[in-house]
């Protein structure tokens, strides 16, 4: 009987994860950010607090935004062998991001609309710094539609994986932008303030371990395999930037008061990727 099982065990495993072809997939993204609003203390999966609305000042309101949208496409490639049950298991490197954002609300009125009181002003800044991601990720297939239509989703799965995320420096002093306005003071004996803002980004930590989940998914079209489309949440360990902002207040020109503010990313966030595999080998794609 145990003889009986082993063999069934045996032929199972080499059924099902017998190589089928290797291909390589070039990949680009676009991601979310989701930066912290505190320094975790520790480098557990759940010591975290996303947002939160800074101690309050008589001129607006400042909060660390939960997520924020890079505007940049990053670049990658993977390698990866397709089993035979349609499994995939895949190892690569992609340009990544980690990215931070802060925003101001000023109240009271624009200085030229001085009886308008009421008027919301907002400025927010994100900064974005590219680092390297290797990865390595399993494909689980959760779907198969052999619908003949003229546009379908075949193949998809869910994705699980883990990797490392690396960081080229440790110092970025090229991001200093300072930009300020007027307001007219609402309700305070404030006559004329303005503030201007100064930022620093400095990378914290060089590596950091990750997990990544998600899903992705093969469009066809008339049969045919066109590209992969996938949404992934990765999740970082350790802290990899710091933003350190400074607010400066100014009434009639005088120095009123500074404030200052830090936000942090362990580089977590959603990836938007779009790829396609290339078989090499065999080298007859079946696709």
């Amino acid at each position: 009987m145990k003889t009986i099982i082993l063999i069934f065990v045996i032929n199972f495993s080499v059924q099902t994860f017998a190589q089928k072809n290797f291909y390589f997939r070039p990949k680009i993204e676009n991601k979310v950010h989701n930066s912290l609003s505190e320094r975790p203390q520790t480098n557990s999966f759940f010591n975290n607090n996303y947002s939160v609305t800074y101690n309050s000042i008589p001129y607006g309101e400042v909060k660390s935004a939960v997520f924020s949208t890079s505007k940049s496409i990053t670049f990658g490639v993977n390698v990866g062998v397709n089993f035979k049950n349609d499994d995939l298991l895949e190892v690569g490197w992609t340009q990544d991001q980690s990215g931070t954002k802060i925003k101001l609300s000023t109240f009271g009125s624009a200085a030229a609309f001085p009886n308008d009181y009421g008027v919301n002003n907002t400025t927010s800044t994100t900064f974005n710094t590219i680092n390297h991601r290797f990865e390595l990720l399993y494909f689980k297939k959760i779907k198969t539609n052999r619908e003949s239509t003229l546009l379908n989703i075949q193949n998809s799965y869910f994705v699980f994986g883990t990797g490392m995320k690396y960081v080229p420096y440790t110092v970025n002093n090229g991001i200093n932008p300072l930009s300020g306005f007027s307001l007219a003071g609402q309700a305070a004996n404030y006559d004329d303030i303005s503030m201007y803002w100064n930022h620093e980004v400095y990378a914290i930590k060089k590596l950091s371990t990750f997990l990544t989940f998600g899903l992705s998914s093969d469009l066809n079209y008339n049969n045919k395999y066109l590209f992969s489309c996938a949404a992934n949440y990765t999740v970082g360990f350790n802290v990899l930037q710091a933003t350190r902002d400074k607010l400066t207040v100014y009434e009639n020109g005088t120095l009123l008061k500074t404030y200052h503010y830090e936000t942090y990313s362990r580089g977590s966030g959603f990836q938007l990727q779009i790829s396609r595999k290339f078989q090499f080998y065999p080298w007859k794609s079946k696709n």
